[in-house]
């Protein structure tokens, strides 16, 4: 990594995953291989994270009682760090990568644990229902306000409908690219945000 730590693909170490690393680098890569602009990862976790926060309070509240919906939202949060190491591969390419390949499903696997491990959430936290949820709307949203209409075909095989969960969506500003260093600054605060001891 940039802050000079190797990160084993099988057996990572959770200490590896460093926040100023892992913010730096995701608030460098950009959502749809750069093709509509410099909207970075960073900046879809922070959605994301927003977005699984809500939905943990008014979706969630009674499941799986020991997530609190900030923990929750920190899940959300950290949902991409695996990217670190990986990239962000666009989804075509990962479902064929995942059809042909059990070895990217075990490294993404051995990732994902060891960043829960790294933030104290639980095993599968980054597999939460809400989590998996918050993408999705994140990603309607990203492909509404980002992508010009002409080109939204492609992307209902993966479940594009600009009415999914229409009254989650972050609003229009929220998807505008932000500079890198606000990305990153905003990932930072985010966390600290959810790990702050009440």
């Amino acid at each position: 990594t940039r802050g000079n730590r190797t990160i084993s693909l099988y057996r990572p170490d959770p200490d590896s995953f460093d926040l100023i690393d892992t913010a730096t680098t995701l608030s460098h890569l950009h959502r749809f291989m750069g093709n509509y602009g410099p909207y970075s990862v960073a900046q879809h976790a922070y959605n994301v994270s927003k977005v699984a926060g809500e939905l943990a309070v008014a979706l969630f509240a009674l499941h799986e009682g020991s997530d609190t919906p900030d923990k929750v939202a920190l899940a959300a949060l950290h949902h991409d760090d695996a990217e670190v190491v990986t990239g962000d591969i666009p989804s075509p390419l990962k479902k064929e990568i995942l059809r042909d390949s059990w070895n990217y499903r075990a490294i993404e696997s051995s990732l994902n644990r060891a960043v829960e491990q790294r933030w104290k959430l639980r095993k599968n936290a980054i597999d939460h229902e809400a989590v998996k949820l918050a993408d999705k709307i994140v990603f309607v949203a990203e492909v509404k306000y980002l992508i010009p209409e002409d080109n939204w075909r492609p992307y209902e095989q993966d479940g594009f409908d600009p009415e999914y969960y229409a009254s989650y969506h972050p609003s229009p500003t929220d998807i505008i690219p932000w500079s890198q260093g606000q990305a990153m600054a905003s990932y930072i605060a985010r966390h600290e945000e959810l790990t702050l001891v009440r």
